[in-house]
Parts: C-alpha cells; sequence; structure tokens
C-alpha cells in the first residue's frame, strides 16, 4: 500500500497521533495475509463486502461485511458496518470485530461474485494501543458479492377516511420513521403530486374507515444546497418545504427513489420562503411537503 494512501485514509489517527514505521509494517502484514487468503480462497470470506437490502427488501445496503463464518458454514453479515477492527487467527485467516448492524445470518450459496477485486478498510490499534483515536485504517483486497433480492418499497400512504378537524386525512410515510413526508387533504392532492414526481401508488390493505396504499418509489433528502450549482444536472424544480417555509427547491426520480433538494435556509440567494398569504393559499391547494 502506498504510504501516501495510507496517511491520508488516517486523518483521525494524525490528528492525535504520529504514525510510525510500526504502524506501516502493521497494516502491510495484514494486507499480505488478506491478499495470499483472496488467491487462495474463492468462496466468501471474513472481510469480503455485501451488498443486498434487509427487512425484507425495504432496505438496500452496498457496502457490508462479512464479519464470521459459522460452525455451520453459514455467514454472518453486518448491513451497515463501521470499520471493523481485525486480527489474526491461527488458522491463517483474519477474525473481526464490528460496529454497526443490524445483522444477518446466510447460506454462503445465496451470494453472488460482483466484483473480483474491490477492495475493503479495515483497522487494528496503533503504535499507541487502544485509545482515543488509536486506531489505525488500511485498505485490502476482497471479493464483492450481492445477495439477490426483491426491491420493495418502505413508503406508505395511509388514508383516514374521518379525520379530526387538525388532521391531514393523507399521509406518506416511511415504515418505522419519524413524522410525515407529505401530507394532502384530498387524493387529487395526491395524485397531483405522484403525477409531478413520476411516482405511483398502490393499495395494500382497507379496513373500516382506513386505507393504506404502497409506494413505487422511496424519498431520499439530501443535504440542504447553498447555491443552485450544487444541485446535481437532471433536477427538475419544484416547491416544497425547507425550514417550516414553502421555498424553491428540486427532486429528481430514479428507478427507486425520488431525491429531495431543499435549499439551506441560511443560503440567502437560493432560500427565498412565500409570503404567509402565499405560504396558506400554496398549502390548501397542494397538501404539504
Amino acid at each position: 500500500m502506498e504510504r501516501e494512501r495510507f496517511i491520508s485514509i488516517n486523518g483521525r489517527f494524525l490528528s492525535s497521533h504520529v504514525l510510525k514505521e510500526t504502524d506501516f509494517e502493521m497494516a502491510e502484514n495484514y494486507i499480505a495475509v488478506i491478499e495470499h487468503n483472496h488467491e487462495r480462497c474463492k468462496t466468501p470470506q471474513v472481510g469480503d463486502i455485501v451488498e443486498g437490502a434487509y427487512y425484507d427488501g425495504r432496505y438496500p445496503y452496498k457496502n457490508g461485511t462479512i464479519e464470521a463464518i459459522n460452525p455451520d458454514g453459514s455467514l454472518s453479515i453486518c448491513y451497515q458496518p463501521y470499520v471493523p477492527f481485525i486480527w489474526l487467527k491461527k488458522d491463517g485467516f483474519i477474525g473481526m470485530s464490528v460496529s454497526g448492524g443490524p445483522f444477518g445470518n446466510h447460506k454462503a450459496e445465496e451470494l453472488v461474485l460482483v466484483e473480483e477485486n474491490d477492495e475493503a478498510m479495515f483497522c487494528d490499534w496503533g503504535n499507541c494501543g487502544a485509545c482515543a483515536n488509536g486506531a489505525v485504517n488500511f485498505l485490502a483486497p476482497v471479493r464483492r458479492w450481492r445477495i439477490p433480492y426483491e426491491w420493495r418499497s418502505k413508503t406508505h400512504v395511509g388514508v383516514i377516511d374521518e379525520p379530526n378537524e387538525r388532521q391531514y386525512p393523507i399521509s406518506v410515510k416511511e415504515l418505522g420513521g419519524f413524522g410525515n413526508i407529505a401530507s394532502f387533504w384530498t387524493m387529487e392532492q395526491l395524485d397531483r403530486f405522484c403525477k409531478t414526481l413520476g411516482i405511483s401508488y398502490t393499495l395494500m390493505q382497507e379496513r373500516p374507515g382506513y386505507r393504506e396504499y404502497s409506494m413505487s418509489h422511496n424519498f431520499r433528502e439530501t443535504k440542504g444546497f447553498w447555491k443552485l450549482e450544487d444541485v446535481p444536472a437532471g433536477c427538475t424544480p419544484i416547491k416544497l418545504l425547507s425550514n417550516g417555509s414553502v421555498v424553491d427547491g428540486y427532486f429528481r426520480t430514479t428507478e427507486h427513489e425520488v431525491e429531495i433538494y431543499r435549499p439551506n435556509p441560511n443560503a440567502k440567494a437560493v432560500y427565498k420562503p412565500l409570503s404567509i398569504e402565499e405560504h396558506i393559499a400554496f398549502q390548501r391547494e397542494n397538501g404539504i411537503y
């Protein structure tokens, strides 16, 4: 591993400590072992990258890691890991301790090879031992695998037939999330919203006084933009909420997501709220999102 790159990925360590030759040697030894096992073992190994989706296909992940091979041969996978700590075992393979989650067990035959030569980051304690900012990072070659899944939306629409006077009858929510993504007074407003974004919804269940629909897409909030140049190409203007006011924002609809771009409230060049009267009129006409 090139020393310049080694230094570049250890900024946190360098904020409190000094890298020594022993740290570089430790990283090189780990990398040599992982490379050796990468060449001699073609099956999924501890440290390999896994992509898929957990919770019944609703939460895709791209950089999970195999954290252990169980005695029965199944794989313990951390779907959303922090940089894992590793050590060398007596059998010549690496062991791993990883935080993050959730975790799940999968049969090795579920995994499909995506990339023969990818790269993953690992760490171990450096020359200062176990202490604040004392982990040294390094990169090593691994394989990337995929667990095939059927994508499912985690965004639902709830419709209440007889809401109270302060309650929107129609709400768009993410399963397990807090608050509403969007709220509407009428189904016509919901339909107009969906047509604008290029998405749809399907009835899931119905019971007296309530209906629930599954949205065709999930929603992803992005970091508030400070200038128009921060908004990616291909986005479409839309009026939406930012910091409680209706302003000009943008959206982009991809295969499974609607990306939402709201202006930062402190960016006066792009954050231009409607007047109170205009805000109320917009909310009454379109709902709120």
